[in-house]
């Protein structure tokens, strides 16, 4: 049998041999010889194509992890909530609390917690010695990408039955500042944050395993990012408590946490801000 798929398996390899105009069809060691040579043939030119393009553009998959292309994409976000902000205030919970560990440190300012994502990005680029480049081209790919995987939330939020945001009437624009602080102060706080403080604890310090650990960190931090989104009276049961919603966030945390994971901070973020801005638009007055 073995000898059999040995004999078949040059047959369908890429490029195909063709008869020989002196002897007609390869004989068996000549099929082999002459498919793998085409192959390395092939094989070169495309090492040779991709020798052209820019190291950045064959490595999306790191480049997107790198902390200099995801400021690249966060620090306009940053910019757009802080004039927001100034502008029509802001009712988000996260920037709120950050602004009160920064009043008990006797720190007042406002542009605190934006300076605190920036400081803790530059912190992570230092900390990995990457050079000091960016790349436009791998920011522009985060976030067309972002809103690709932001579509998943739309089955889920019929699924779940999750319409409850997009009867929250208000400004647009004001919506839209809104939208774009969350998705950076919400995955700052329980991706960036929570997510890297839970795996150097039970990781790092306690020696779990990073695989299995991994996966529950990420439905931890899912599951805490949901229950934010609840008042303290809702809990203890003096208002009821839309479980569906409840589902729904804790499904989208764990979602972005892969996000998170796989492609990187600023995918994270902007595939959350996409969605908000989604729901910003639905609810619009």
């Amino acid at each position: 049998m073995k000898r059999f798929l040995r004999f078949l398996m040059p047959l369908f390899a890429f490029p195909h041999p063709v008869p020989c105009k002196k002897n007609g069809y390869y004989t068996f060691p000549d099929v082999i010889t002459t498919t793998r040579r085409r192959q390395n043939r092939y094989n070169a030119r495309m090492v040779k194509a991709s020798s052209r393009l820019p190291p950045e553009r064959l490595r999306y998959g790191k480049e997107t992890h790198r902390p200099l292309n995801q400021l690249l994409v966060i620090a306009p976000l940053l910019v757009i909530f802080q004039l927001g902000a100034m502008h029509w205030g802001s009712s988000l919970l996260v920037p709120h609390y950050l602004r009160y560990v920064f009043l008990q440190m006797g720190v007042t300012g406002p542009f605190l917690s934006a300076g605190l994502v920036v400081a803790v990005l530059l912190g992570q680029h230092l900390t990995r010695n990457d050079p000091w480049r960016v790349n436009g081209w791998v920011a522009g790919g985060i976030v067309v990408e972002s809103a690709l995987w932001s579509v998943p939330l739309l089955g889920l939020s019929w699924i779940t039955r999750d319409f409850t945001p997009a009867a929250i009437r208000q400004d647009l624009l004001r919506g839209v500042v809104e939208a774009v602080g969350a998705g950076v102060y919400e995955e700052f706080l329980f991706r960036l944050v929570l997510l890297s403080v839970l795996m150097m604890v039970f990781v790092d310090l306690l020696g779990l395993r990073k695989e299995t650990f991994g996966v529950v960190a990420v439905v931890l931090a899912g599951v805490a990012f949901a229950a934010l989104h609840f008042s303290p009276g809702q809990w203890q049961g003096e208002a009821p408590l839309p479980w569906g919603r409840f589902v729904f966030l804790s499904v989208a945390g764990v979602w972005w946490g892969v996000l998170f994971v796989w492609r990187g901070f600023a995918t994270a973020v902007c595939s959350h801000v996409w969605w908000d801005l989604f729901v910003a638009a639905m609810g619009a007055k």
